[in-house]
């Protein structure tokens, strides 16, 4: 068992490039307390594993490194967050923090600050604070990422804002091991798993945005996020709903599917975007499942898209086989 107050994730694949920028995030950190990084490199092809050994070499008391021989995300999303999981469980931790590879953190107190407002404020079982966009490509920064600003939040306001920025989350670590985190994180199909989690951390308490921009989100052209088409992320973003409990689908449902209006323009370029995922589905169902989701925009873009006589299945929800 690992002793420390607080530990971070930091999973890494192919992330040579941007890895010691993020390694240097960890070092940089003044605390009056022990943290550790428990870096996962889910096999990676390029030279991270040497840079993750170099810096555990310097720093053996801060970086725990786990090296898979198989990667773990292409055996199915539960694979990849039981290894992660199980990391977690090798240590003491009261607080966990996630900062992937190609992210990274910029301030030195950050850790601080946040430990020390969770101390203080036990009514709050999430704080986070405010981050930068880098796009890779051509260097440039947006500000102020998702648009957050200090104060607190509902689990609806998040929704609405899309998403936290990961690495600039800490939360407590009852949330990672209560047994509804658990069921969630054993039964969901899909890779991306921060939504989920913030909704697990409203069920134990508040959120608060912090009043410093202390971390930075990288766009790059290998990132998951990035690369994944929003059909994919409708997928996705159904798994949130199926997992939720019945009381909070309401609230979710208006404001998880987002980017409705681009998916389906995306669907009237290349209708196979749908088969892709909804290879056992029908189209009819998948379109109910959007018109009762969406804006007015957004039913217009369906009409524009089909025949009269599908929109009123559509309508009526009568699934085509």
């Amino acid at each position: 068992m690992i002793d420390c107050l607080v530990a971070v994730n930091c999973l890494v694949y192919n992330h040579a490039r941007f890895l010691r920028q993020c390694l240097d995030g960890f070092v940089m950190q003044k605390t009056d307390f022990k943290f550790i990084v428990l870096v996962h490199d889910d096999a990676s092809t390029d030279s991270s594993q040497t840079i993750i050994e170099e810096y555990r070499k310097q720093y053996p008391d801060l970086f725990f490194p786990c090296y898979e021989t198989v990667n773990q995300y292409s055996l199915g999303a539960n694979a990849l967050s039981s290894a992660l999981r199980k990391a977690i469980e090798q240590t003491n931790a009261k607080y966990i923090a996630v900062c992937e590879g190609d992210d990274y953190w910029t301030v030195s107190d950050k850790l601080k600050r946040q430990v020390d407002f969770l101390e203080k404020n036990p009514d709050y079982s999430l704080c986070f604070h405010k981050a930068e966009e880098l796009w890779d490509e051509d260097g440039r920064i947006v500000p102020n990422y998702c648009s957050f600003e200090a104060g607190d939040y509902e689990l609806k306001e998040i929704f609405q804002k899309k998403a936290i920025p990961t690495a600039s989350a800490l939360y407590r670590r009852e949330i990672y091991d209560c047994e509804y985190y658990r069921y969630v994180f054993s039964h969901a199909n899909t890779p991306f798993r921060d939504n989920l989690t913030w909704y697990c951390c409203s069920l134990f308490g508040k959120f608060k945005c912090l009043d410093m921009t202390a971390s930075v989100y990288r766009r790059h052209c290998n990132g998951i996020a990035i690369s994944v088409k929003p059909i994919t992320h409708m997928r996705f973003n159904r798994e949130y709903l199926r997992l939720m409990k019945p009381a909070d689908k309401k609230l979710a449902r208006e404001q998880i599917f987002f980017d409705v209006p681009q998916l389906l323009l995306d669907y009237r370029k290349d209708k196979t975007l749908f088969k892709e995922v909804f290879q056992t589905g029908c189209e009819a169902g998948i379109f109910y499942l959007i018109y009762h989701c969406s804006t007015y925009y957004s039913k217009k873009i369906i009409k524009s898209i089909v025949s009269p006589e599908f929109f009123n299945k559509i309508k009526h929800g009568i699934r085509q086989q």
